[in-house]
């Protein structure tokens, strides 16, 4: 209490936490990079507060000549002509050093820090630590603090597969290859190991920089646009198509939207960096897009019925495949369990219209937060968001602000939405979620249903009792 009284104001103890764990670099400032980019603990200015806080990781001294020598073979070295002795960039886990290839070819050299595995243990306690502080400074009530200390540790040690990263980072070069908007810098697999990752150093303004700028000297911010002629629009634009055709259409998708990761080039070019936390793309990717289809319209244009079928589909499978089932068996074709939940479902989406429309009104072509409240809507049918697909509207989300702040009254949600449906071609999808899927017995599906509609009669026993009550007819006729 005595510390709620002194820190009374939000801001001041958001700025206080920040600085102290600033100083300390490393895991604290990932952890404060991943908090809020992927929870809702912060506004959106809250959000934009931290930028500055991710370039502002401490550089650890390192002997680059030395720890090449003792991590790559003698080939590679022998590649490596030139290397300058301090990082042109430092982050959470790496640094970054120019040299250069013996080609002539400038580089960018990424070094695991030193001994980096063996202060994980350590930093991971002071995290389930502060994660407890979090949770009871800030009244979190959205978010498993718990859940998303495990989620964040996952993802720590998945990010530190150089070898991954480098064979990712080479998936997205071939995909990208003479792009007119995106570049994606050449990696020297031959260069790289488990601590290194060598790419070709590509000179563009981190878009942490140009959001800086625009909140703390927009003079500076008007000047470097100018001088570089940077199409703001264009490159905001091509990142949040980017993201949702890379859903849609290959085989990883880009997973960290950590703004410094993203330069932008004379002209308006986007360049993609970092490719540590790619994920592969949705396993029923067809439905991912239908839903994209579906609430490309105005809201109250859209076609309930499609969009909750859809959504089933993404967000229940099992209770859908477990329905599809009963009603294969079912004697009554006309009125199957499956139309019974699809237009329950629909009914509860049209109660809660206003809110949607509301959404629309306010946040101007938010589509990525009118998805995640519809699926909310599914909470009594056990409908939840996929874990690949959420991190792609968080993603979408997360830009759209930036969006918002670097190109103000400029809305063109619907203009990326309708140019996504027109890209993409839904007839050569295939949905990996059926891959080699054994039919369900009669059992099993009379089983998962019982147990889905007790689940409906906890949370909604209104609902529970119409569906029950319509099934009984539709499976006893």
């Amino acid at each position: 209490m005595m510390f709620e009284l002194k820190f009374s104001d939000r801001k001041t103890v958001l700025e206080t936490v920040a600085k102290k764990l600033g100083r300390m670099g490393g895991l604290p400032v990932k952890l404060i990079q991943f908090v809020s980019l992927r929870t809702e603990i912060f506004t959106d200015q809250e959000k934009l507060m931290f930028i500055d806080f991710f370039d502002q990781v401490p550089i650890v001294p390192l002997n680059v000549g030395e720890f090449l020598v003792s991590h790559l073979s003698p080939q590679a070295i022998a590649k490596i002509v030139r290397v300058e002795p301090q990082p042109v960039a430092s982050g959470s886990f790496a640094q970054v050093y120019r040299g250069w290839h013996a080609d002539g070819t400038e580089l960018a050299i990424k070094i695991k820090r030193p001994h980096l595995k063996s202060q994980l243990k350590f930093d991971f306690l002071l995290l389930n630590i502060f994660s407890h502080v979090l949770d009871l400074f800030l009244y979190q009530r959205l978010v498993d603090i718990k859940k998303t200390v495990r989620e964040f540790e996952r993802l720590t040690y998945f990010e530190l597969d150089y070898q991954r990263e480098a064979s990712r980072a080479n998936y997205f070069y071939q995909k990208y290859l003479n792009h007119q908007d995106v570049v994606i810098p050449y990696t020297y697999l031959d260069l790289c190991s488990q601590d290194v990752i060598v790419q070709q150093f590509v000179t563009g303004i981190p878009l942490t920089h140009l959001i800086h700028w625009k909140l703390n000297q927009p003079d500076v911010f008007d000047r470097v646009v100018a001088q570089n002629q940077i199409d703001m629009e264009r490159a905001m634009i091509t990142i949040v198509y980017e993201m949702y055709i890379q859903g849609a259409m290959f085989e990883y998708y880009y997973a960290d939207p950590h703004p410094g990761n993203v330069q932008v080039l004379p002209g308006g070019k986007v360049v993609f960096l970092d490719f540590g936390l790619t994920n592969q793309t949705p396993v029923n990717r067809k439905n991912y897009f239908q839903i994209i289809q579906l609430l490309a319209t105005q809201v109250d244009q859209i076609d309930l019925p499609k969009l909750s079928l859809a959504l089933l589909k993404l967000g229940a499978r099992e209770l859908y495949e477990a329905i599809s089932t009963i009603d294969y068996y079912s004697p009554n074709k006309d009125k199957t369990l499956l139309n019974l939940i699809v237009e329950s479902y629909a009914q509860e989406i049209g109660r809660n219209q206003f809110k949607l429309e509301k959404i629309e009104f306010e946040a101007k072509e938010n589509f990525s937060e009118i998805i995640l409240n519809v699926m909310k809507m599914g909470d009594a049918y056990g409908v939840k968001i996929p874990a690949d697909i959420f991190a792609i509207f968080r993603s979408v989300l997360i830009y759209k602000s930036y969006h918002q702040l670097l190109v103000p009254g400029h809305h063109p949600m619907r203009q990326v939405i309708d140019r996504v449906i027109k890209d993409v071609q839904p007839d050569t999808m295939i949905d990996q979620s059926e891959w080699g899927s054994e039919k369900m017995s009669m059992e099993q599906a009379l089983e998962i249903y019982a147990d889905k509609i007790a689940s409906i009669a906890e949370v909604r026993p209104d609902m529970f009792e119409k569906i029950n009550q319509d099934a009984g007819s539709s499976l006893s006729a």
